[in-house]
């Protein structure tokens, strides 16, 4: 019997111990809850200082979402004008002669003989004869 009575004091024993184990992670729960909800009141306590005095920044972002909204409006109002006609006009052909372009800074062109031939055909001319001189000359030397 005496056996059967350690077992059972053993038990209620073990069953104690439980017992306080689990109080004293539920007080640690309960202490740390406490402390976040300190935490959680000073927040709030600082953000309705803040709302009672706003400060500088506060203004400036109101003043850009007014700047915002004037723009949004005046956006919305373009989109919902009516599109007005293009102005658009018939262009006649005229009856003057066109010039030619004439490139001047083309690298294939010879501006020298270009300024020559526009001048005077003669000098074209000249021109010519003298580079057949020159050939001979050079014929000539060799």
């Amino acid at each position: 019997m005496s056996l059967l009575l350690m077992t059972s004091g053993d038990a209620s024993l073990a069953t104690v111990q439980q017992l306080s184990r689990q109080l004293h992670a539920v007080s640690e729960i309960a202490e740390s809850l406490t402390l976040r909800l300190l935490s959680l009141e000073q927040r709030i306590q600082q953000l309705e200082e803040e709302v009672d005095h706003p400060s500088v920044n506060d203004e400036e972002s109101q003043q850009l979402l007014t700047k915002s909204s004037d723009r949004l409006r005046h956006l919305h109002g373009l989109l919902t004008e009516e599109p007005s006609a293009p102005d658009l006009r018939l262009v006649e052909a005229s009856e003057e002669p066109v010039d030619e372009t004439v490139y001047v800074d083309d690298p294939q062109m010879d501006h020298a003989e270009m300024d020559h031939a526009e001048i005077d055909p003669a000098v074209e001319e000249n021109v010519e004869d003298s580079a057949v001189d020159q050939e001979q000359i050079d014929l000539l030397s060799a």
